[in-house]
């Protein structure tokens, strides 16, 4: 019977996983490899067990794991529209700087907990030479009474402590895949302190938590730092080091004074197996021989909030334990844990057990691909600290008796608080430090150009460094609401014109010696190209892409002087030319290759194109951002455009660009100046490029309708010719300005 069921988990979970974008963490995944452990550990102790099985539990597991799965499967596929957080979405995670004084008081916080919890364990515990004894008086005082109880005191200083743990977990493990390891070793001493205050409760659950917390911060936090899949590599890593915490789990029973005659006698395997798989022949026979009902609403599923109420006053009953009746067969002690299934089942029936499993799917399937497509840094956090539910739901329901509390709410606030002061606070108060000529003044007289284009924060302009040209965003407000820019065009239209206040300060220059560059993204038609009228040397009008049929050429070419990027167009359209510029952008030559290539950008009706690439190479990097509702199955589709520094940190780690052109008038793009200057292999399909002064070879590989997975290998293995300095000068920006002067 146990080995039908372990062959029909690994089938569902391999159903799962393909359904779940191939995903071992999904929620849904987790549930099932938890039942796989249990179901596997009880096999290896049938010899001993000797139960028999039936099938109403098989038909309970895999009901409860197929409700689990659909809730899982809904909230990964659709697209739900969700109430903006005020945390960054978009934000690249960066290292976090702790500084010393508040490391140090946190530090502080969690040894006075230390200190509190002994103080509890010799007052309610006494005192004596075996420590052992003294921890299993502890936990039998405690656990399974509920007249000595630890102080509120205590108590909430172990749970700022389990709070202080999780931040400095997460800071750990994102600073060190960030930098490495180095300087950031100091973290994990926070979380040494709370295990060893969790161990002096005498349990090994809360320790278990925060290990299970750390694996899934690593997994969550290397996908998004990295952006891509851990290795064949990672996975046996972190198998080795669940093995490794399985021995500490073994071997640290006899401090916490779990000497029990049982374990003394168990080997390592059968304490391991026993514990894990306990749970199945224990769901078994409670379905064989169920308890009697109760007549407390939610008894067994909802124990924490019940005690809660009941010490409140609202509930006029006597405190009861969370622990369940306990049971043995054969002359074996089972224990007490029955599944994530039983309580459920017990309160409710088989149709409330239907209702709050699908419930318990849908929040953290919900919760898990929020945070899996943003960088929200609390939403990982939270996350993260309540995904033991997932792993141990074969062993027990934790999602429902102790994520649905009032503790976990105070949990919630005390980790937002250290969220708020070590890492948002630092991001909301960066100081912007106006960088100023070297005699200490702005000297706007030397201005000679001013560039305007839609948000100077993007793309290259950022790093654009010239003591003789400014550039400018159009709009003050550029990230402004639709309701803002329906109010800018009424202005306008009902005849108004357009107020100053609307335009950043470029508008104060239009009357002096100034060449004015503006780029076509600004859209330089009606109001904006009224207000360039103004302007006392006639303004360029750059078209940075290619010049499309809603382009209206001949109405700027009466006012404006106008250039193209592309040849073809300026051939075209009678345009002046003036080919593509770069400038130098900081990138980290020391960073590991991980991709064959990269390719960034907008899908432009390029999908199928880009999907049949894509299997060209074997380990490539695509970010494409959508058109509208388009799905793909081979691409991992973005709903945002990427910032352009976190595209650098990207392309460091990669051996060449991809390059997909969506129009045959295209010439060099921003991608060809990357792979020049950047000195990387540039992968493309524009045609132009073989006939370039700086064609290599070597260095840049047309695309055609033959190409083949070999060809890509062959071309990336080629050693690299690096462009002369010549060849990178021509493209350069002070160079792009220089030729608008040569051409009047």
């Amino acid at each position: 019977m146990l080995i039908l069921l372990l062959i029909i988990l690994i089938v569902f979970l391999l159903l799962a996983w393909i359904t779940l974008n191939k995903d071992f963490f999904q929620p849904s995944c987790l549930v099932i490899i938890s039942f796989i452990a249990c179901t596997s550990c009880a096999l290896i102790m049938q010899s001993r067990w000797q139960y028999e099985y039936h099938f109403k539990t098989i038909f309970y597991i895999l009901l409860g794991l197929s409700v689990i799965y659909v809730a899982n499967l809904v909230f990964c596929k659709c697209r739900i529209q969700t109430i903006k957080k005020n945390y960054r979405k978009n934000e690249t995670l960066e290292v976090t700087n702790v500084s010393l004084l508040f490391y140090f008081l946190m530090l502080c916080v969690q040894i006075v907990s230390i200190l509190l919890y002994y103080k509890e364990i010799i007052r309610i515990a006494g005192s004596g030479k075996n420590i052992s004894t003294i921890m299993a008086n502890f936990r039998e005082f405690t656990s399974y009474g509920t007249k000595n109880s630890v102080s509120f005191i205590a108590t909430q200083f172990l749970n700022f402590s389990f709070a202080i743990c999780i931040i400095n977990l997460y800071v750990f493990i994102k600073n060190t895949l960030i930098q490495g390891i180095k300087g950031n070793v100091k973290f994990l001493f926070s979380v040494l302190l709370y295990i060893f205050n969790s161990l002096m409760t005498g349990g090994r659950f809360s320790s278990l938590v925060v290990i299970i917390t750390g694996i899934t911060m690593f997994v969550i936090l290397y996908r998004k730092i990295f952006r891509c899949k851990l290795s064949t590599k990672f996975w046996i890593y972190i198998i080795i080091t669940v093995l490794i915490l399985l021995v500490g789990f073994y071997f640290i029973r006899k401090l916490i004074g779990r000497t029990s005659t049982t374990s003394q006698k168990s080997s390592f395997i059968q304490y391991i197996s026993s514990y894990i798989g306990g749970s199945l022949p224990l769901f078994d026979m409670y379905l064989q021989n169920p308890v009697e009902s109760s007549t407390i609403w939610g008894k067994e599923t909802f124990y924490a909030i019940n005690n809660q109420l009941i010490e409140w006053g609202f509930i006029d009953i006597k405190p009861y334990l969370t622990h369940l009746e306990a049971r043995t067969y054969n002359g074996y002690s089972l224990g007490n844990i029955y599944t994530g299934f039983r309580r459920n089942l017990q309160d409710f029936g088989i149709s409330g057990m239907i209702f709050f499993q699908f419930i318990f799917g849908a929040i953290m399937s919900g919760a898990y691909n929020k945070i899996r497509k943003s960088n929200s840094e609390f939403g990982t956090i939270l996350y993260c600290s309540i995904a033991y539910v997932l792993w141990l739901h074969g062993q027990n329901d934790y999602f429902y008796t102790r994520v649905i509390s009032f503790g976990q709410l105070e949990l919630i606030l005390l980790l937002y608080v250290l969220y708020y002061c070590i890492i948002k606070k630092r991001l909301d108060t960066t100081k912007v430090v106006k960088i100023e000529n070297r005699n200490g003044k702005d000297k706007k007289n030397d201005i000679k150009t001013v560039i305007l284009f839609p948000n100077k924060n993007n793309y290259i302009f950022k790093y654009i460094k010239s003591d003789n040209c400014k550039i400018y965003n159009v709009y003050k407000n550029q990230n402004c609401n639709k309701l803002v820019k329906i109010f800018r065009k009424l202005i306008y239209f009902i005849g108004m014109g357009y107020f100053n206040s609307f335009y950043s300060d470029w508008t104060r220059m239009l009357k002096n010696d100034i060449q004015f560059i503006v780029f076509d993204s600004c859209k330089p038609y009606h109001r904006l190209q009224k207000k360039l009228k103004k302007a006392k040397i006639k303004p360029i009008i750059y078209f940075w892409n290619p010049v499309g049929p809603k382009d209206k050429i001949e109405q700027l070419k009466k006012y404006f002087k106008v250039y193209s990027y592309s040849i073809q167009d300026a051939q075209k359209y009678g345009l002046n030319y003036n080919p593509q510029f770069f400038v130098d952008v900081p990138i980290n030559e020391k960073n590991n290759i991980i991709y064959d290539t990269i390719f960034i950008g907008k899908n432009k009706k390029r999908l199928k194109e880009l999907e049949k690439i894509y299997n060209l190479f074997n380990n490539p990097y695509f970010y494409v951002v959508k058109d509208g509702n388009e799905i793909s199955n081979i691409l991992n589709l973005q709903d945002k455009q990427m910032p352009y520094e976190e595209y650098i940190k990207l392309l460091s780690r990669s051996k060449s660009i991809l390059e997909i052109l969506y129009t045959e008038n295209a010439d060099y793009s921003l991608r060809t100046m990357e792979s020049i200057f950047l000195q990387k292999k540039l992968i493309t399909n524009n045609n132009l490029v073989v006939h370039a002064p700086f064609y290599n070879k070597n260095n840049i590989y047309l695309l055609n309708e033959n190409t083949v997975k070999r060809d890509i290998e062959d071309f990336i293995n080629i050693p690299f010719v690096p462009y002369c300095e010549e060849q990178i000068n021509f493209y350069k920006f002070d160079q792009w300005l220089k030729r608008f002067e040569k051409s009047e």
